[in-house]
């Protein structure tokens, strides 16, 4: 899973971003991204998933974090904007497939989840699609809002 997202951070995240700002956001980056090897790791070697319920927590602690500086959601955000940006939310996207196919593993009596393991997928694609709003507003000033297209009966003429 390409969950790796702290190289791109300091680059481009540094020409808008306090070092502060891009601290904390490297810190949170660099412990997904642990996390997430860590658990690629032991489902490669067929290793039981022994997730924390605590890791969960920390994910949805910074999720918070990061939404308060954010306004709420009015409309769908489309997955555009910066490099960095666009990153994230290809990341998100490869985490919601893992995701689906972690729920057809689930259902195997002999797979060796745990608990935590679905509640962590979840929160981690939320915490990167929050990262990616994050960025878009620090790099970019705005997201990228869907406009819904034209109704084709609007530009039918009846001659």
């Amino acid at each position: 899973m390409p969950v790796s997202i702290a190289p791109q951070a300091p680059g481009i995240a540094g020409r808008a971003l306090s070092r502060a700002e891009i601290d904390a956001i490297l810190a949170q980056a660099r412990y997904v991204d642990g996390l997430a090897r860590r658990i690629m790791r032991d489902l490669g070697q067929g290793i039981r998933l022994m997730l924390a319920a605590t890791a969960v927590g920390r994910l949805e602690q910074q999720i918070d974090q990061m939404n308060a500086h954010l306004p709420p959601l009015k409309n769908f955000i489309l997955p555009a904007g910066s490099l960095p940006v666009a990153q994230a939310h290809v990341c998100r996207a490869v985490c919601r497939r893992a995701e689906r196919e972690l729920v057809l593993l689930s259902h195997d009596p002999q797979a060796a989840l745990s608990d935590a393991a679905l509640p962590y997928l979840n929160r981690l694609s939320d915490w990167l699609f929050v990262l990616a709003r994050s960025l878009s507003r620090a790099l970019d000033g705005e997201e990228v809002l869907w406009q819904p297209a034209p109704s084709p009966q609007a530009s039918v003429s009846c001659d």
